[in-house]
């Protein structure tokens, strides 16, 4: 069980007046504008807003908003026991204006240990999709493993594990 509370409370803190993070919810997912990676992703998963309203509903979600306008949506599923699986979305401005969401999804990572019984949280990220492996990477995630043809093409299996 995520205490949603407490990650909600540490990742707002400290953020500019233009900025605020809510619970994730459908429509902010509809009102993005995507860039190609997350296209991709979308036009594969069939039903992909129920899919994401399931995740944030089995786990939590969230959504960065700046100045009034969804910036990224973002969270973690539970695996198994202990492990979890992070997924995030996000609009295609973020490389022009993306600070907060980095401080936000940074802060969340520091805190998530904290409100869940967690071991190890995992991501997948598209092989060609440098500017997202540098990101988790700077999130403090490490790539494991190629999983081949996953989704119609390569992603790293990457993961974060937190002491006992």
């Amino acid at each position: 069980m995520i205490d949603a509370s407490i990650l909600q409370d540490a990742i707002a803190r400290r953020l500019p007046a233009t900025a605020c993070v809510l619970r994730f919810k459908r429509h902010h997912a509809v009102v993005m504008r995507h860039d190609r990676f997350q296209q991709s992703i979308i036009t594969r998963i069939p039903d992909y807003l129920d899919h994401l309203e399931a995740q944030s509903a089995a786990g939590v979600g969230f959504t960065v908003l700046e100045n009034g306008r969804v910036m990224a949506i973002f969270g973690v599923t539970p695996v198994i026991p202990l492990v979890y699986e992070a997924w995030m979305l996000r609009d295609h401005a973020i490389a022009e204006r993306g600070r907060v969401t980095a401080v936000v999804s940074r802060r969340f990572f520091e805190v998530l240990p904290t409100a869940t019984a967690l071991r190890r949280c995992q991501i997948t990220v598209e092989c060609s999709n440098t500017a997202a492996l540098r990101y988790a990477k700077w999130l403090g995630f490490e790539t494991e493993g190629v999983m081949r043809a996953f989704g119609k093409t390569d992603s790293y299996m990457m993961g974060r594990i937190w002491a006992e």
